[in-house]
This record gives C-alpha cells, sequence and structure tokens, in this order.
C-alpha cells in the first residue's frame, strides 16, 4: 500500500519504507515511476481477486 501524503510504500508485514530511503538506493526517476505506477493502480480500486489476475497476467505476459 502507498500513502501519498507521508510518501511511504508499506508492505504485507508492515513494515514501511520511505520514498527518501528508496531514493538513497535507486534512481530518482525509478522511484518516481514506481509511486506514479502505485498511485494509478491504488486508483482502480481492485478488490484480491482482480489483483490475483492481474498479476497472473502480468506474469503470464513476461
Amino acid at each position: 500500500m502507498i500513502n501519498t501524503v507521508d510518501n511511504t510504500l508499506t508492505f504485507a508485514d508492515g513494515s514501511y519504507i520511505t520514498r527518501q530511503q528508496m531514493e538513497l538506493m535507486f534512481d530518482h526517476e525509478f522511484v518516481a515511476n514506481i509511486f506514479n505506477f502505485m498511485v494509478l493502480l491504488n486508483n482502480l480500486q481492485l478488490n484480491d481477486t482482480e489483483v490475483g489476475l492481474f498479476a497472473g497476467v502480468v506474469l503470464l505476459q513476461s
């Protein structure tokens, strides 16, 4: 889950990483693209089944 107010990415176990921490490890543009993608994905408001289907399609396409 992404929090656009705090600029954090929260993982399933509850741990989180800030955008600034990610920018220390990765390129600024890459991190910006990740956050933009996550915001767009969150805007779709997919349920668990739809996320699973989306992930399956992505895996099959690669």
